[in-house]
Order: C-alpha cells, then sequence, then structure tokens
C-alpha cells in the first residue's frame, strides 16, 4: 500500500499595475494500493514479522489471562409447570377456562351490536344455507317471506345512530330484512321446528327451512365470539379499566393471577400480579420435568467474530457507540458485545401456552467433567432493592416470585378504525371534566363523527348597547361529569355523569351508556386526558380458527381542552 500525501501549490497571477499577490491553495487527499506483484498469496498469509512484539503486546492487554473453566456441554433442567384452569370477572366467582379461545377474547368481548351489517350477514346466511339445501328459487322466496312475517323487522330496533347512510339503506332493507337476532334467539330455544312446522311450507321447503336455521346458528357464533349473558362484564367503568383474574390448578383458594389495570389491548406477563395460596389451601396440580439440552452460543447482530477472515455484520458498529461517563447503559452494553460476548450460552425450553413454570435449578457439566449447579439470580426477599431479576411477576408475597408466566395470549391483531370514540379531558376555565363523545356507532354499521348541534343565538336589538349572557351553551356532544362526595368520607370525591338542558345532549355511544349513577374516579380525568376507543378486533388463533370480537381500548389523551362554557356574561 502505498499513501499519496496533500499536495500544496502557492500560484501567483501575473502582476501588472502593482496589483497584489493572489494566493491559491490546491490539496489532494487520496489513499490507494499500490501492489508491486500479481501474486497476492503471500500477502493473504498475514505474516506476523515481529511474533515477540505481538506476544508482548497480548501480556500488556491481559489476553493470557486464564480462567479455570471449561466450555458447557451438557445442561438439565428441572421444572415445574401448571396450566391456567379458571377465569373470573372482577368481584365474580371463577368458571372454567375457555382454552380454545385468546385470553384478550375471552377479557373483552361484548354482545354484537344489531345493526344493518349484521342483519344483512343473517338474511345472507339463511340464503346460502337455503340454496345449499337445492332448494327452489321458489321455495327460498317462500321461506324468507315466512321469517319475515314472522320475525318482522323494527328499523326502531337498529342500533346506532342514524345518518344519512344508514337512512338510505333502511329505504332498501325493509323489503327484505327480518329480526335476525329473534330468528337465532328461537333457534338456541328449541322453538324454531316447531314455528315451521306450522306455518304451512311444502315438506321439501320445511327440511331445508330447518337444516338452513341450523347451518345459520353455527355460523354466526363462529364468526362473532360473544359472552354469555349471565356473566357480568371485566369492564370496570369507575376505573376505565378491565379488572379480572384466572386460577392455577384444581381448588378454590389455589394460586392465582390477578390483573387490575389491563387497558393496552395486548395481554402480557406484566398485566398479572401474583396472589400466592392462604394457608390450608388445596395444592394445585403441577408436573415435574427434567430435561437436557446441549448450551448453544448467544449471537446477535455485530457480534465479534472469532475467526480472522470472518467480517462482522456492517449493519451493527459497536465503535461507533457515543457513549457518556454517565451512560451506563451504554457502556456496559458495549462491554457485553465486545469483551464477554462469547461467555453466554443460550438453553431453549419450549413452554406450553397458558402455563405459570418455575425453574428449580439448573445442573450444568463442562467439558472437564465438572457439574455445577446454578440457582436463580432473582431469589430472596421481594423488597431487596439490589435484588435483580427479569420478567418475574410481581407478588405480594414476601420472597420474591422466579415464575415465568406464559398468558394464552394473541401476538398479532388486526383492528379497524374504531365504532366509538371518547375522550375524557379536563376543562380548567369552566372548571369542569367532561366526556366527549367524537365518534358513535352507526346504524350503518361502522364509526362516525357525531353530529354536533350549534347552540340557539339570540339577535339583540339595535338599541341595546351590551349583552348578557346568563350561560353559554357547550357542544352536544360534550357530556358533564360533576363531583360528589364518596360514601362514608368528607373529603374524597369521585364524578358523578350528569346532563345539561336539551333534548339532543344524551349519550349516543356504549362506552358512556351506562345505567344511572354512574360515577367515574377522580384520578381518571387528568390533565393529560384520556381517550377510550371501541370496535372489532380480529386474529388467528394456535388451532388456526379466526376470532372476532368487540374490545375496549385507552391511551393517553392529548391534554385539556376548553368547552366555551361561561356565565354571567356581558359582551357588546
Amino acid at each position: 500500500m502505498s499513501i499519496v500525501l496533500s499536495e500544496f501549490k502557492n500560484l501567483t497571477a501575473s502582476v501588472t499595475d502593482n496589483a497584489a499577490l493572489q494566493p491559491a491553495v490546491r490539496g489532494q487527499n487520496r489513499l490507494e494500493g499500490a501492489p508491486r506483484a500479481e501474486d497476492f498469496s503471500r500477502s493473504l498469509r498475514a505474516e506476523a514479522r515481529d511474533p515477540i512484539w505481538y506476544l508482548t503486546r497480548q501480556w500488556q492487554f491481559g489476553e493470557f489471562r486464564g480462567d479455570d473453566a471449561g466450555s458447557p456441554i451438557d445442561a438439565r433442567i428441572k421444572m415445574r409447570k401448571r396450566v391456567l384452569s379458571g377465569f373470573a370477572p372482577r368481584g365474580r366467582s371463577f368458571g372454567p377456562m375457555p382454552g380454545d379461545l385468546p385470553l384478550e377474547t375471552v377479557v373483552e368481548r361484548e354482545a354484537v351490536p344489531v345493526d344493518l351489517v349484521t342483519l344483512r350477514q343473517i338474511v345472507a346466511a339463511m340464503r346460502r344455507g337455503l340454496q345449499a339445501e337445492q332448494l327452489s328459487p321458489g321455495g327460498q322466496d317462500a321461506v324468507l317471506g315466512f321469517l319475515r312475517g314472522r320475525f318482522p323487522f323494527d328499523a326502531g330496533a337498529v342500533e346506532g345512530q342514524p345518518d344519512a347512510g344508514s337512512r338510505a339503506q333502511l329505504r332498501l332493507a325493509r323489503a327484505h330484512l327480518f329480526d335476525g337476532m329473534a330468528f337465532l334467539g328461537e333457534i338456541r330455544a328449541g322453538a324454531f321446528d316447531a314455528a315451521v312446522d306450522a306455518a304451512g311450507l311444502s315438506g321439501v321447503a320445511t327440511a331445508a327451512a330447518k337444516a338452513a336455521a341450523v347451518r345459520v346458528a353455527v355460523q354466526f357464533k363462529a364468526l362473532y365470539s360473544q359472552p354469555d349473558a349471565t356473566l357480568p362484564s371485566s369492564w370496570n367503568e369507575e376505573q376505565i379499566e378491565y379488572q379480572f383474574q384466572c386460577e392455577i390448578g384444581q381448588g378454590r383458594r389455589g394460586d392465582r393471577l390477578l390483573a387490575t389495570e389491563y387497558v393496552s389491548g395486548k395481554l402480557d406477563w406484566l398485566d398479572f400480579e401474583y396472589i400466592p395460596p392462604r394457608r390450608g389451601s388445596t395444592l394445585p396440580e403441577e408436573t415435574t420435568e427434567v430435561e437436557s439440552f446441549i448450551p448453544a452460543a448467544v449471537t446477535f447482530g455485530g457480534m465479534p467474530n472469532p475467526r480472522f477472515w470472518m467480517m462482522e455484520d456492517r449493519h451493527v458498529e459497536f465503535a461507533d457507540i457515543n457513549a457518556g461517563t454517565t451512560d451506563a447503559g451504554k457502556l456496559l452494553l458495549t462491554e457485553f458485545a465486545l469483551t464477554f460476548a462469547n461467555d453466554w450460552v443460550m438453553i431453549p425450553i419450549e413452554v406450553a401456552v397458558g402455563s405459570l413454570c418455575e425453574v428449580e435449578g439448573v445442573l450444568v457439566r463442562n467439558v472437564f467433567g465438572e457439574s455445577s449447579l446454578v440457582r436463580a439470580v432473582g431469589q430472596g426477599v421481594d423488597d431487596d432493592w439490589q435484588r435483580w431479576s427479569m420478567f418475574g411477576l410481581s407478588t405480594r408475597a414476601t420472597a420474591a416470585d422466579r415464575r415465568l408466566f406464559v398468558p394464552p395470549a394473541t401476538p398479532t391483531l388486526m383492528e379497524p378504525d374504531p365504532d366509538e370514540r371518547v375522550v375524557l379531558l379536563r376543562d380548567e376555565m369552566a372548571n369542569m371534566c367532561w366526556a366527549v363523545e367524537r365518534t358513535v356507532p352507526s346504524q350503518a354499521g361502522s364509526g362516525r363523527a357525531r353530529e354536533v348541534t350549534p347552540p340557539m343565538s339570540r339577535q339583540a336589538p339595535e338599541a341595546e348597547a351590551v349583552r348578557f349572557t346568563l350561560g353559554t351553551e357547550p357542544p352536544t356532544n360534550w357530556i358533564p361529569f360533576i363531583p360528589v362526595r364518596q360514601p362514608g368520607s368528607d373529603r374524597d370525591i369521585r364524578l358523578q355523569r350528569a346532563r345539561l338542558p336539551g333534548a339532543d345532549r344524551k349519550v349516543q355511544g356504549r362506552v358512556l351508556d351506562e345505567p344511572a349513577p354512574y360515577f367515574i374516579n377522580e384520578e381518571e380525568f387528568a390533565r393529560s386526558g384520556k381517550i377510550v376507543t371501541r370496535g372489532f378486533q380480529r386474529c388467528r388463533w394456535i388451532d388456526g380458527r379466526v376470532v372476532q370480537w368487540i374490545g375496549r381500548r385507552v391511551r393517553v389523551g392529548r391534554g385539556e381542552g376548553s368547552s366555551g362554557l361561561v356565565f354571567d356574561s356581558v359582551d357588546p
């Protein structure tokens, strides 16, 4: 290799008529190879010209310091495993855990709204069922006519708010829709077959109607996951969050996993708190397994390669990390990546979904035949600030919990635009708390922006110099919440849903449509605000089935707002 250094020249212009000298500097920098032979075999040997110097530098940097240890070649792990057996909404007793559904579905699902989309789906499924039974077009019309007569369509019973699109659809839907929910309810009650027999249809049409009705009921149940009407909801309207608990093993007083602040839509181990069993409780069923593995080295992008002619990943450059004296995290990461990268091994363990696992010990044998028992680093007292652990459940017990919980949750979700959107915010100028319905469900089966009725204005006569306003009218989609005392307390308050005068100020969505009196805790109306959305969720479960339900999400708002509510104002 040869390096051509910068070349500097002073170029002077010709001097005429006592003109000053004009210096100029031109620089050239380049680095290029200058091979002197066509054969590169000797250059590729990377010969050491001074091996004593290399050995000395290695000694100075401590590379000759050795540890009396060998590489692990065998690892045996003893684990205890327990599976979820029960589920209970907030404040209720345990029931069996549905093993064929994600836990998010079990917690969040609500009844499907009876809108135009749902009714059209039921009618279309019934027509397809009749076609599958090879019923003639005339017979299909006779069966559908019987259904329209027995389950008449009521436009007033369609859920959601009317708009221009839903009104146009209603005019066209009256001729072919029927009350599909009443139809499904009669099928579940087992009274539909008797009604068809008494309808006076032909024998072929009667048999086809019975078979198609069963097909529709099965398809609708598979399309929407809905809760049991007798079970309470896990949604806590006072705290704007889901609350539930899961049971492990057998026994009503066994181990429990409590979730009290679930709002994100994605369940994980950090949403749960471990509740140990009480004394005298029935021990839950558990399985103990001992598995043997061959440890595998931990690898990551940009890891230093052990061989000479192997190049590292160019996308990761640890030498380009800008770490200050206070960046402990960056310094530790850099030291791990560049110094101790090849000292870590990984042992893969397969854990069933919905299980609670605890590693009792790891026995490691190295190449010298020595065996070492590795215990958990996070053991000890739970409130010890020097204790370090990862993925451990929070617990109410004194001893630290070393269990790993793998919830039966879905990894990904498909979420369309929400059907409902409510904003909880503070209005400091009016000293009020409001719940603003930005988006409400439509009868057409989707969310739409709530129509805001403009306040009535009075034209002042020309003779008046000023105008006195007793109180302004905030937008009609702003629902007020007023402070009331907590029961049994003279200082603590909670917020109760109220209503301003006006026919258009009633609640139009489901989030705020709770039986009166409806209370929300004061801390839920934070200065940052909260946004509550409600809409369909869709995922594919581990058995390949598609699961669809309606759930709610809560996220941080965008600060305070102003309703424009002012009392006793005087304007020119």
